[in-house]
This record gives C-alpha cells, sequence and structure tokens, in this order.
C-alpha cells in the first residue's frame, strides 16, 4: 500500500515537473525568429541596449568597448520583437540584439526615395558599410544630438570639413 503511494507521488511529482517546464519555456525557435525587417530612414541612428533614451548606448563591440554603435542610412534590421515604440532588432550577422527607435525606420525599400544616403566614419577613419549583409560595428566621432539623443546628422562646413551635429 505505501509503496503504490509513492509511485503516484512520485507519478504526480515528475507530471507537475514536467507540465511547469512546457509553460513556462520558450522555444528557441520562437527566441531567433525574425518578424520582419525595416532600413534606417535617417542619415544615423543610435542603437540602445533597451527600449528607451533612458537605456545606455549600445557599443561597438559587445565587451563595453569601441564607442557607440551607429548605424548609417539604409541598414537593413532583423526585428525581433516590437517594444514601445522601439524595435528590438540584430544588425548584420552580429548576434546581439539591440533596440533602435521606430519612427527612425522605414519598410525596406520605402526611404530610397527620400535623402540622401548618409556617410559616417569608424574610428579609423574608414566608411562604414550600409548593407546589412557586409555591416559590421562601427563607432563614428562624437556627437551633439537632438533632444531624443537617437538622430544624428551630418553637414559640411565651408573649410571641407565633415562636422557631424
Amino acid at each position: 500500500m505505501l509503496m503504490k503511494k509513492l509511485f503516484w507521488l512520485l507519478v504526480i511529482l515528475i507530471g507537475g515537473y514536467w507540465l511547469y517546464g512546457r509553460c513556462t519555456r520558450t522555444s528557441s525557435s520562437d527566441e531567433t525568429k525574425v518578424l520582419k525587417q525595416v532600413e534606417v530612414a535617417v542619415k544615423t541612428a543610435n542603437l540602445r541596449t533597451g527600449p528607451g533614451t533612458n537605456y545606455d548606448y549600445a557599443t561597438v563591440h559587445a565587451d563595453g568597448t569601441g564607442g557607440r554603435w551607429q548605424v548609417p542610412y539604409g541598414t537593413v534590421l532583423d526585428v525581433m520583437k516590437e517594444q514601445k515604440g522601439w524595435y528590438r532588432v540584430r544588425v548584420g550577422s552580429d548576434s546581439r540584439e539591440v533596440y533602435i527607435k521606430q519612427s527612425l525606420c522605414a519598410a525596406p525599400g520605402a526611404s530610397k526615395s527620400g535623402g540622401r544616403k548618409g556617410r559616417t566614419s569608424s574610428s579609423s577613419g574608414e566608411p562604414s558599410a550600409s548593407s546589412s549583409s557586409e555591416l559590421t560595428p562601427q563607432a563614428v566621432a562624437p556627437v551633439v544630438e537632438d533632444p531624443d539623443n537617437e538622430v544624428v546628422e551630418e553637414v559640411t562646413s565651408g573649410a571641407g570639413d565633415d562636422v557631424i551635429f
């Protein structure tokens, strides 16, 4: 009689553990699913560590070095999740997920009709790539930004030097 009770108790515990794990676990395919693709519709946009300007800027390198991670006009981003007016995205082959303000993006191809392609520079002075297949994180020179700290504009002074605002 005691063995029968222990057997059923064990069955209930194992079943409960299995059911709990099944209900609380997200499948890895759900976490890696790309909802859609968008394109950066402004000259240069900052990437953030979370969905808001109160979050830190994402950095070029995962270890926190390399300066702010910014993406130029026309860069195609894989959207993993939409959250509070922000997209959680992946850029190119980088596996990290970072955030960009939704208002800075458009459907792929939609931003081609307006504005000109922006030019950004890495800390080594080389232009950063603009297609997602070739894009690697690039740092740009320190910038002065708008109140939302999200859009960076490039202006050329009369002396021919590029000044980034």
